[in-house]
C-alpha cells in the first residue's frame, strides 16, 4: 500500500511540475511573441511616414531650393513655373506659377505631398486638394527664425536626420 502512494505522490509531483512547467514556457512564448509582433510594428510605422513621400510637389521656388538642400530632389513630380534653381529643377513638371494652382495637374500627378507656404498659397486651392485626399503642407516663410523653424519641420517630416 505505501509503494501505492508513493507513486501516487510522485505522479502527483511530476504532473504539478510539467502543468508548471508548460504554462511558465506558454507565458515566455507569449511574451516573446508579443515582442517580436511590437517590434515588427514599430519598425512598419517608423518607415511609413518616411516611405509615404515619395511623390512631392513644391508650390515655391524657396521651397523647392530647400527640398534639393536636403537631398529630397529626386522626389519631386511637380514644381512652380519660378522653380529654376538648381538646374534639375526646370526639368520638373510644371504645375502652378506663383500665385495659381493648377490642380487638375497636380491630381494627375498623384503626390503624396504638397508643400508650399502660408503667405502666398491660394486657400481655395489648398482646400480643395485636402479634400481630394492630399496631404497639403503650409509653412511660414516671412521671417528668417520663421524659415528656419519651416526647414526643420520639413526636414522632420520627410524623416532626414539633423544636419
Amino acid at each position: 500500500m505505501i509503494p501505492n502512494q508513493i507513486s501516487n505522490a510522485s505522479n502527483m509531483f511530476l504532473s504539478s511540475f510539467l502543468r508548471l512547467l508548460i504554462d511558465t514556457i506558454t507565458r515566455c512564448v507569449k511574451i516573446q511573441v508579443c515582442f517580436f509582433f511590437v517590434t515588427i510594428i514599430s519598425i512598419y510605422f517608423l518607415c511609413y511616414e518616411v516611405e509615404a513621400y515619395e511623390r512631392i510637389i513644391s508650390l515655391k521656388p524657396n521651397i523647392t531650393e530647400i527640398l534639393f538642400d536636403l537631398g529630397v530632389g529626386e522626389k519631386l513630380v511637380g514644381v512652380t513655373t519660378y522653380c529654376d534653381y538648381p538646374p534639375e529643377a526646370k526639368k520638373i513638371d510644371k504645375v502652378a506659377d506663383y500665385v495659381q494652382v493648377d490642380v487638375e495637374k497636380i491630381l494627375v500627378k498623384r503626390p503624396s505631398l504638397v508643400i508650399g507656404s502660408e503667405e502666398n498659397s491660394t486657400k481655395v486651392d489648398v482646400e480643395f486638394l485636402r479634400k481630394q485626399g492630399i496631404d497639403v503642407r503650409l509653412y511660414p516663410f516671412g521671417r528668417l527664425n520663421d524659415a528656419y523653424r519651416s526647414i526643420e519641420e520639413i526636414a522632420s517630416l520627410l524623416g532626414l536626420p539633423e544636419r
